[in-house]
């Protein structure tokens, strides 16, 4: 009878300890209600519901949660369009995670690398030196990193590069397009579509451009998509000629 006693209470010990250890869970995972039943913070992430919230409260779905956002680093390549792609970047992953003001320059420092990691140190040890704050706005960041690695007349060189751009004798209907569409961006410039599309017909092959000209367009895309169907037409007859 003894023994019987003391495995029953050896049982109700335990019990009670895993209903401890189960309330502390619970307790540590959001608040239990006057009905002992578990209430779920709705600020805490949430993977019953599928979904959680950023510092700015929006809802993430499973769909947001699994996209990629990042930045890549940045060496100090002596290439303009690369380093504004790269500024492009960090103002999309700033936006994407709503990253506070006061940990922007923070971030970015972890994304310079080799030489101009090197010159942002210059930068910081001068400031210290001479006694004045240190940088920790993102604005004024930004425009340090822009008067280094971004020509005084950038602007106007990718506008002059725009007007310039041509279809050369070996480059394709994408590869145009593709290069004009850039240096529109870029250039920031300012046009109707009838513009748009004059200059676009004009840095065109001489020989599509010539198959064009009854044609009625009224937007880049249209001109595009004619241009790709001449550009097959053609390679199918010089391959008809080759073989004859």
């Amino acid at each position: 009878m003894e023994l019987v006693t003391s495995t029953l209470g050896t049982i109700v010990g335990r019990l009670e300890h895993i209903e401890e250890r189960s309330n502390n869970v619970d307790h540590r995972r959001g608040r239990v209600n006057q009905g002992g039943n578990v209430a779920i913070d709705a600020e805490e992430v949430g993977e019953h519901v599928g979904d959680y919230r950023n510092r700015d409260g929006r809802v993430f779905d499973e769909l947001s949660r699994g996209i990629r956002v990042d930045v890549f680093d940045f060496t100090g390549r002596q290439d303009p369009d690369v380093f504004q792609d790269w500024l492009v970047s960090l103002e999309d992953y700033f936006e994407w995670f709503s990253v506070p003001k006061n940990q922007k320059v923070r971030f970015v420092k972890l994304k310079l690398k080799g030489a101009t990691r090197v010159w942002w140190g210059n930068v910081e040890e001068q400031l210290s030196r001479t006694r004045q704050p240190p940088i920790q706005d993102w604005v004024e960041m930004k425009a340090r990193l822009e008067t280094k690695y971004l020509p005084a007349n950038y602007e106007q060189l990718v506008y002059e590069d725009m007007l310039r751009w041509m279809q050369g004798m070996h480059m394709t209907a994408d590869q145009y397009t593709e290069k004009f569409h850039d240096l529109s961006v870029r250039s920031q410039v300012m046009e109707t579509d009838q513009q748009t599309l004059a200059r676009y017909l004009r840095g065109l092959r001489v020989d599509i451009r010539r198959d064009m000209f009854t044609a009625k367009l009224f937007s880049v895309d249209e001109a595009y998509q004619l241009a790709l169907q001449l550009e097959k037409q053609q390679t199918i007859t010089k391959g008809h000629l080759t073989r004859d």
